[in-house]
């Protein structure tokens, strides 16, 4: 579940709706509950994004944004702490709307500067009285409500959570702070389970380990269809045309193979939000698989990286460039270039949440010459 993040202020609860990422050449904006109304402290919230002056986007890798909030709010800095932690989350794909389901609401006020640590704003009394009937509705949904202020801001009052840095309401959320100087450490990547594989069939994500094997035929004549998904029963059949001119088709796995591993979304982000964090893809360890394997990808697998390194061709064969192409669902990817151990031809596709395609993958020498390697699966959620 998300979580929902209120900007206290004297005249109550501001609700920030939303965050969305604009192009880099449009002014960061505050607007009022989704129309084209800007807020009066829009220019304010600009340098606060902005690279120099601000801090969002040495966090989030992004310069622009427009956030909506619900109500007004005309001036000052307190407002800071909230919109912070907003983007924060909204980096992470973790900030609700005012109808996703959540399990933590936050109330925040507070300033944030260059270094993160939280300056005090003052009126917290006045503050939490003029949104104390926001916390009670909230609390009475049965989720965990937090009313962050600056520690610096006293005497506290003791409903409230004080916080002298981002580090301390970041470790409150389990909220990741990319690139800052007081960033907790980031949460471990998925633990990669044994490659224990049984059937058909394999499990792509959640740290799970994969890759792809194929046979090595002597000659492709061409390929009119996928395959057949397979049935629990029987092993895959395929309905493309003869790879080779024989009744029946050499088995060779062993000979030349292409691996494939999922690229996962570090921990506590989601694929989408990893446009804008300055993070890397988690890679899986690549297992080597036969041909016909149905893939499964799970939660947080955002591409799949397939590689060719001539392993098992003899010195001829291994010579010159090499083309791998991807074809899937009306859609092509190609990679060209030399394959050797130092140095793979690679080819990347990004894992679509709608990915439920038969998949023909072939390796063949640019030239035409020599052996060719054909792959046929499927990739499915």
């Amino acid at each position: 579940m998300g979580v929902r993040v209120y900007i206290a202020t004297t005249e109550g609860p501001a609700l920030i709706q939303r965050v969305a990422a604009e192009e880099s050449d449009i002014p960061p904006v505050v607007c009022l509950n989704g129309t084209t109304e800007t807020l009066p402290i829009s220019d304010a919230y600009g340098r606060f994004v902005r690279r120099g002056s601000g801090i969002v986007a040495k966090l989030t890798g992004h310069d622009s944004y427009r956030i909506d909030l619900d109500r007004g709010i005309d001036g000052g800095s307190s407002w800071q702490l909230g919109v912070l932690l907003a983007h924060l989350l909204m980096v992470q794909g973790r900030l609700a709307g005012p109808r996703d389901p959540v399990d933590t609401v936050i109330f925040a006020t507070g300033e944030v500067d260059r270094d993160l640590l939280i300056r005090p704003v003052g009126h917290i009394d006045r503050k939490v009285a003029a949104c104390q009937a926001a916390v009670d509705v909230e609390a009475a949904g049965g989720v965990r409500c937090l009313f962050l202020v600056p520690a610096g801001d006293g005497p506290i009052d003791p409903a409230v959570t004080a916080i002298a840095s981002l580090e301390e309401a970041a470790a409150l959320l389990s909220i990741h702070v990319p690139g800052g100087t007081a960033a907790p450490a980031l949460p471990p990547a998925p633990a990669t389970k044994e490659s224990g594989f049984s059937g058909r069939r394999a499990i792509l994500g959640l740290g799970v380990v994969l890759a792809l094997g194929a046979g090595l035929y002597a000659q492709r004549d061409r390929i009119s269809a996928l395959w057949q998904d397979p049935t629990p029963e029987s092993p895959p059949q395929s309905t493309a045309a003869p790879v080779v001119e024989s009744a029946e088709t050499p088995d060779q796995t062993g000979i030349a193979a292409v691996t494939v591993q999922a690229l996962l979304a570090p921990a506590g982000f989601s694929c989408p939000s990893l446009r804008f964090a300055q993070l890397d893809l988690v890679p899986e360890t690549p297992v080597r698989l036969s041909d016909g394997q149905v893939l499964e990808g799970q939660g947080a697998t955002c591409k799949l990286r397939y590689r060719f390194d001539g392993a098992g061709l003899d010195e001829t064969a291994r010579t010159g460039d090499f083309e791998m192409v991807w074809q899937a669902g009306g859609g092509t990817v190609k990679a060209a270039g030399p394959a050797s151990a130092d140095a793979p031809l690679v080819l990347e596709v990004d894992w679509s949440e709608e990915s439920n395609d038969s998949v023909v993958l072939t390796v063949s020498p640019e030239d035409g010459r020599g052996d060719i390697l054909v792959l046929r699966h499927r990739i499915t959620r």
